[in-house]
């Protein structure tokens, strides 16, 4: 960018002043009262002013000594308070109807057809002459119904 050659008419010259107003007129004159100072804020969050020797020295913007600069530490999160604590764990308390149906579960008898893979089962069924089409579930129902139905017919034949 060529300084020299930009037009001022059309540059928004608000994003230049402090929103006060004021002309440099006004400024050297509360300079010179002594209610205004030049502050410099370095990046740590020091600020300073320049004494009439030309050095640096600290400033504190809320009056009284300068204090160390400011840490960059966010609230709540990099401190000690007690939101930042984690909860300690909760006691672990066995449920025992949970444990007495996983007991129950264990201690159950397992349905043999549900243990038989596909190729078994197609395999019983072409033995029985039934259908042996479907997928696994459809078999094991076709197996659990004629296991049921044999049942049926056992119990029938000796209560005659």
């Amino acid at each position: 960018v060529d300084i020299d050659n930009i037009n001022m008419s059309m540059v928004d010259k608000s994003m230049f002043t402090s929103g006060l107003n004021l002309t440099k007129n006004s400024m050297d004159a509360l300079t010179d009262a002594g209610y205004l100072k030049e502050v410099t804020q370095q990046k740590d969050g020091s600020e300073w002013v320049t004494d009439e020797d030309g050095d640096a020295v600290p400033f504190s913007s809320f009056g009284g000594e300068p204090t160390a600069p400011a840490s960059s530490k966010i609230p709540f999160v990099d401190t000690d308070s007690p939101w930042n604590k984690a909860a300690p764990p909760a006691e672990k308390k066995e449920d025992e109807n949970v444990e007495a149906a996983v007991e129950d579960k264990k201690n159950a008898a397992v349905d043999p057809i549900d243990t038989l893979t596909v190729a078994k089962l197609k395999e019983v069924l072409k033995s029985k002459g039934l259908k042996v089409s479907g997928n696994k579930r459809d078999l094991q129902a076709r197996l659990r119904q004629h296991v049921n139905s044999m049942l049926q017919d056992s119990a029938s034949a000796t209560a005659e």
